[in-house]
């Protein structure tokens, strides 16, 4: 077995030991009788394994999947392997377009959590639609290092609104830090297995369309003479980019850093190995994730928000690749 396929399968094996971790815990400390309980039909142990272990699971996995490609496909928009889609601002675009609505339209607080999720994508499409068009350059080409000024300035913007609104509205507090908090205890089975097949239809359109994908890490010119529209390509993939971060979104993920550190760590083992890339990726991701999940609902004796623990991996992570960065 080649060194390659070696860690690929220790990092399976990382991920399937932290799912069955995620999967038995109960009361703080593994449960072999939960896990028992559940294989033998006990009702009381299958309803907590579909409705609160099972779709954290699903989301998790979803989540990692949608967060690695949109990144892939950001990167290589922009020709920039430091870009990461939550420095664009989409979700805080959406977050504080939500707190203003739900400030200023008593209708928005009848809805339920996943009705609120939805509106929420609906705002991410907007809001691409707004920086795609603001980021082109001349003849209509997509303006990569644009794009991201554009971005953080509008990032920027919406943090410190979000900030104002959440510190000075109650009536907002409590539905926006659970969207805040990461955590997906409020998802169901049969939300999960929707975004779930979304996210598979996402993950098939991008490996169908990769071979195009490809051009856009050329030189436009190299493009155009091999007779293919850039305009028509980076659209396309924009679009497709759009649709991972509202799809992340529906599951109330906002997962600073972590699927861009998971990238780059990977992408020194693999270079152009894509298929392995990407799977290593999502599964140090999706392991990621786990962890911080496991630490915030079992490590201490009241539920954390995961976004704690991630918080911290993604930033550490970010620091310590920019200084690695500075020493080259």
């Amino acid at each position: 077995m080649s060194k390659t396929k070696l860690f690929l399968s220790s990092l399976s094996l990382i991920f399937l030991i932290l799912v069955i971790l995620k999967l038995s815990f109960k009361e703080g400390a593994i449960s072999l009788t939960f896990l028992s309980n559940v294989l033998s039909g006990k009702k009381a142990a299958l309803f907590i394994f579909y409705q609160m272990r099972l779709p954290a699971v699903i989301a998790i996995v979803s989540s990692s999947i949608l967060a690695v490609i949109s990144t892939v496909i950001l990167q290589t928009l922009t020709k920039n392997d430091l870009a990461e889609p939550t420095a664009l601002g989409f979700q805080n675009v959406a977050l504080t377009s939500l707190a203003l609505l739900y400030l200023y339209s008593p209708a928005l607080r009848t809805l339920a959590y996943w009705q609120i999720l939805m509106l929420a994508t609906g705002f991410v499409l907007l809001f691409s639609i707004f920086i795609y068009s603001f980021s082109r350059g001349q003849g209509g080409q997509l303006n990569g290092n644009l794009m991201l000024m554009v971005g953080i300035g509008v990032n920027s913007f919406a943090s410190t609104i979000l900030s104002y609104l959440k510190t000075y509205s109650p009536e907002i507090k409590d539905i926006f830090s659970l969207l805040m908090q990461g955590n997906f205890d409020h998802i169901n089975l049969g939300y999960a297995l929707t975004i779930a097949s979304l996210t598979l239809l996402f993950l098939v359109f991008f490996g169908m369309s990769y071979p195009y994908f490809r051009f856009l890490s050329l030189d436009n010119e190299l493009i155009y003479e091999l007779g293919i529209s850039v305009k028509a390509l980076m659209f396309a993939y924009f679009v497709l980019m759009s649709f991972g971060l509202a799809l992340g979104l529906m599951l109330g993920t906002t997962f600073p850093f972590i699927a861009f550190i998971s990238l780059y760590l990977m992408r020194s083992l693999y270079q152009v190995k894509i298929i392995p890339y990407l799977t290593s990726s999502i599964l140090v991701t999706a392991s990621a994730i786990l962890m911080s999940d496991l630490l915030a609902h079992y490590a201490f004796s009241t539920v954390l928000p995961t976004n704690v623990f991630l918080g911290l991996f993604g930033a550490l992570g970010f620091i310590f690749i920019l200084l690695k960065r500075r020493n080259y």
